[in-house]
């Protein structure tokens, strides 16, 4: 099941996020996206457990994927897809033009479920991760 996160669910959010991120944001940071209202933040929970969640920041006409991730025992189950279909849903109910979002070089699942929903490759950030891992910018137009 789909909803908006709370505050509530920040010490699951933040246990996924650091099992799969190199750098992992803080209490205090999805505290923030959560309370923002510029910002929207839907978790999906299974048996009142949350193993996946996105935030995506709405920047005037446009909305930026900040983060999407599932947890690693649930990955492959569908959720990603769930969670980004429900996050462009979102997006067209407010008449965004385009949803940005950057995804390491490395991650080529992200980069097939991206594409898969009508993503397009924009630029490179070189750099962007560290050494050794760049940042694909992607692009859909929802207009």
């Amino acid at each position: 099941m789909i909803r908006v996160g709370n505050i509530d669910d920040i010490e699951q959010i933040l246990d996924i996020h650091k099992s799969l991120f190199k750098v992992p944001y803080t209490y205090s940071s999805f505290k923030f996206d959560i309370e923002d209202k510029y910002n929207i933040f839907h978790i999906y929970e299974k048996n009142n457990i949350i193993v996946g969640y996105f935030s995506f920041k709405i920047l005037v006409d446009e909305g930026e994927l900040i983060t999407i991730a599932v947890k690693k025992d649930h990955q492959n189950e569908g959720i990603a897809t769930l969670l980004l279909d429900d996050l462009i849903s979102n997006a067209q109910q407010i008449n965004l033009k385009n949803i940005f979002l950057e995804v390491s070089e490395h991650n080529k699942i992200a980069q097939k479920l991206y594409k898969n929903f009508g993503f397009e490759y924009t630029y490179t950030r070189y750099l962007y991760y560290g050494k050794d891992d760049n940042a694909y910018i992607y692009k859909k137009g929802l207009m």
